[in-house]
């Protein structure tokens, strides 16, 4: 589907989540980044797959007390809610 397409994106959410649940906080970060980034890009901020992403990384982002990070991608998550 190529690099700028929502379901590739989604795909390299997937993989972040997986490395989150299984305790790698260090490499899911990056991935969960690049998937919220790549929906923002794609699909807007208003999106609700944007949002989806957004709550993934600031979890992580949470869990690595990285809370100045954390705080504009949660406000972006919550945006739609």
């Amino acid at each position: 589907l190529g690099d700028t397409h929502p379901f590739t994106y989604y795909a390299v959410a997937g993989l972040g989540r997986m490395l989150r649940d299984r305790g790698d906080l260090a490499c899911a970060e990056p991935l969960l980044r690049e998937a919220w980034e790549g929906c923002r890009r794609l699909l807007g901020d208003g999106n609700e797959n944007t949002a989806k992403q957004a709550k993934h990384l600031g979890g992580v982002l949470l869990a690595r007390r990285k809370f100045a990070e954390a705080v504009p991608v949660l406000e972006a998550a919550t945006a739609l809610e």
